[in-house]
């Protein structure tokens, strides 16, 4: 349960940003160059945070998919006719 994979992850993305909006909106005049690299560092961390979520939900996602393909793929080298390996009687 990674930052990433959890509704935190989208929260924290989210405060990133409004971190950042909120130093625009209260930008001293004028500005010193540790403020825009703050502020700039704040969206960057921002969109990182953002695309790790995104990526973390991805996964999630698309791995359900997976494991059924691979439990498929592992059923049908078992018996490779295709067929069940029961035995039948007559």
């Amino acid at each position: 349960a990674l930052l990433a994979e959890s509704p935190a992850g989208c929260g924290a993305a989210l405060a990133l940003f409004a971190a950042s909006i909120g130093m625009d909106l209260v930008e001293p005049v004028p500005s010193p160059q540790w403020y825009y690299l703050t502020e700039e560092g704040l969206k960057l961390l921002g969109i990182g945070t953002w695309l790790a979520y995104f990526l973390g939900v991805a996964a999630d996602a698309v791995a359900p998919a997976q494991r059924s393909a691979q439990a498929t793929a592992a059923s049908k080298s078992a018996s490779p006719s295709g067929v069940s390996s029961r035995n039948v009687s007559s």
